[in-house]
């Protein structure tokens, strides 16, 4: 069955405008946060979050206690620590909700305010 032309204009045209379409979508999709609840403890309360790194809940959570329970003298304004291969520092005024981060790499997680 042969196609007529106007139809095979209206393919490209479709084709055409769909290979544009998929150009400009980014490389890498941004990636939320990943949400790990709320930490209720020691050196609490405030929320949980992975914010970069294939890094799991229990291990953000883990390493945020860490640093809000540490003894440890402060580095700097930032209250900044290094522990167990990750670096830690409050965030300051002008960053709330978030109230302090570590960073190991490119692995990032975040402790952030409950408050509203």
């Amino acid at each position: 069955m042969a196609t007529s032309a106007p139809a095979r204009r209206a393919c490209l045209a479709l084709l055409l405008a769909m290979t544009a379409a998929i150009a400009l979508l980014p490389a890498e999709p941004a990636l939320a946060a990943k949400e790990c609840g709320a930490y209720r403890g020691k050196g609490g309360p405030y929320a949980v979050r992975v914010l970069r790194g294939p890094v799991t809940c229990k291990t953000a959570r883990r390493v945020l206690r860490r640093y809000a329970t540490s003894k440890a003298p402060c580095d700097g304004s930032g209250c900044y620590r290094t522990q167990k291969g990750w670096t830690c520092g409050s965030g300051g005024t002008q960053a709330f909700p978030r109230l302090f981060s570590c960073q190991r790499g490119k692995k990032r997680v975040g402790a952030y305010s409950l408050a509203d």
